[in-house]
């Protein structure tokens, strides 16, 4: 404590703190380095603008998050040939100390429109009610989850808690459907719904297999950033997401929406 004030403490100069590095520590370092070059390598980056915002799809009477969750899923349909394991987060800031849980998109109205939108053996009236259904569990989904009656925390809470404890991990931990659900494929992430920006902030994929999509909500745009391992899987799934998201504004509007 030097009894200066923050504001004293700004405006104080620059000390130079020296470091002794001997040559253990210079070794630590470079194989950090070199990882970190090699991580940052095998990782691709798209980004994308969608010219699509809030005001598009909150006149169509759908959340705008569940309208983009679904484009998503559509787009790693397509990407994956399979429903995968999709992780959003979503805020938990109302209470104290709070900050993320984890939101499942792919519920069950999500899979059985999605899967009737690819299949193209649905009529449009059919499909709108299921686009629609699967719009309202979603967002009532999140509303649950910021109340705090989410379940993904605490369940990795638990887990965390019998490690730390030395006690026997709970059997449902070790189950292969906890395996598969706790491994995500696609983790995305809403960051940021202010004014427009030239700034597509994203995040690495969680997987090596799978993406990460960090994305942003404007009035009359959006963004997504998508990374992979491999370029051509984020391009692919950039693309479709902006060629899926035109085809539920058509469906919503009723014109012909279909692959």
């Amino acid at each position: 404590d030097t009894g200066r004030t923050a504001a004293e403490a700004a405006q104080a100069p620059v000390e130079h703190v020296p470091f002794v590095v001997d040559r253990t520590v210079e070794e630590l370092l470079a194989a950090a380095q070199a990882s970190h070059k090699e991580l940052c390598r095998s990782v691709s980056i798209c980004a994308k603008r969608l010219e699509i915002g809030k005001k598009d799809i909150v006149k169509r009477g759908i959340s705008p998050d569940a309208f983009l969750q679904t484009a998503y899923q559509l787009a790693a349909r397509r990407l994956f040939g399979k429903p995968v394991q999709t992780y959003e987060s979503i805020s938990t800031a109302s209470f104290s100390h709070g900050r993320t849980d984890a939101v499942r998109p792919l519920t069950s109205p999500m899979d059985e429109f999605v899967r009737a939108f690819l299949a193209k053996d649905r009529p449009q009236p059919a499909l709108r009610d299921m686009l629609d259904q699967a719009g309202r569990v979603h967002r009532k989904m999140c509303s649950n989850w910021k109340e705090g009656r989410g379940f993904d925390r605490h369940l990795y809470a638990l887990k965390c808690l019998a490690a730390e404890k030395g006690v026997p991990v709970p059997r449902l931990f070790t189950l292969p459907a906890y395996q598969q659900w706790s491994r995500d494929l696609m983790s995305t992430s809403q960051l940021g719904t202010g004014s427009k920006s030239t700034l597509f902030p994203g995040f690495g994929p969680v997987t090596d297999v799978g993406i990460g999509v960090g994305y942003g909500i404007h009035k009359d745009e959006s963004y997504v950033h998508v990374t992979a391992r491999h370029a051509a899987k984020a391009e692919q799934f950039a693309s479709d997401v902006d060629l899926f998201a035109h085809q539920l504004l058509g469906l919503l509007d009723g014109s012909s929406a279909r692959l």
